[in-house]
This record gives structure tokens, C-alpha cells and sequence, in this order.
């Protein structure tokens, strides 16, 4: 069983919301920040076809991301993966 299995696994009974400012993300919430001091949170995202999270930025948190199916274009300042 992979991360992803795993965490699917044991939210089964928690809800995609929707994202407060981008339309098409949805967004399972495993750990709240409020939970952590903001110190860490961890989310389970899923992006509708053709929608996106537009440029922002975290300053004071790490942010990361694992594409589990599908693809998509990623931009960290100038490069683009």
C-alpha cells in the first residue's frame, strides 16, 4: 500500500471541500495547521481538468506536492516542470 492508499485509507469518512479562492481544487484536510501551531498541515488536493491553483506563495511554510495520476505544468519562480 503506497502513502496515498494509505491516506485515502483512513479518510475515507472526511470531505473534499472546496478550495476558498481556486475553483475546481478541492481539498481533504488529513492535518490543520490551527492543529500544529502551523507548523505542518497535509492535505489531500484534487485539481478538476482545465482548473488550476494560480501562482502563490508560502512564505513561512514548506509546500509540497506529488502528482499521483494525470499531469500538469508546475512553476517554481522561472522554471517551469
Amino acid at each position: 500500500m503506497n502513502i496515498v492508499e494509505l491516506f485515502e485509507a483512513k479518510s475515507n469518512d472526511l470531505e473534499y471541500m472546496p478550495h476558498k479562492t481556486f475553483k475546481g481544487v478541492y481539498l481533504k484536510h488529513l492535518v490543520k495547521g490551527e492543529s500544529t501551531n502551523s507548523q505542518i498541515s497535509c492535505h489531500l488536493v484534487k485539481v478538476e481538468p482545465f482548473c488550476s491553483l494560480d501562482m502563490h506563495s508560502h512564505p513561512e511554510q514548506l509546500e509540497i506536492h506529488e502528482i499521483i495520476f494525470g499531469d500538469g505544468d508546475c512553476q517554481i519562480e522561472e522554471k517551469q516542470i
